[in-house]
């Protein structure tokens, strides 16, 4: 009887014990369900920032991209209406400023 007594009074030490570490679990499993909370809290923030953020580029590319096809658009509008003969002339002109500024250096006008 009296070794009935010791093993049951040891066993209701290991169950204390045991209650004692799984209130001390729960207690810390409440002290970091708040900051847990908060991490989600920010998780799904960020995510709906994110999400605007990228719409925002979307819009702003699509915009731009529209802006760059008016652009070309008016582009090629204004120089179909001029003739080969003006961009050949417009070609030598350029040629002609290019070979005067070349000759002009190496004739020593830098050096003056």
């Amino acid at each position: 009887m009296e070794e009935f007594r010791r093993r049951l009074d040891a066993t209701e030490r290991n169950v204390t014990d045991q209650a004692k570490t799984l209130t001390a679990l729960i207690e810390q499993l409440k002290a970091l369900q708040g900051p847990l909370g908060q991490l989600r809290i920010d998780r799904e923030v960020r995510k709906e920032r994110d999400r605007n953020v990228y719409e925002r580029f979307d819009r702003i590319e699509h915009s731009m991209q529209e802006g760059f096809e008016r652009m070309e658009a008016d582009i090629k509008s204004r120089f179909a209406r001029l003739d080969k003969p003006v961009w050949a002339a417009a070609v030598a002109f350029i040629g002609a400023i290019v070979a005067a500024v070349t000759t002009w250096i190496t004739k020593g006008g830098l050096s003056e």
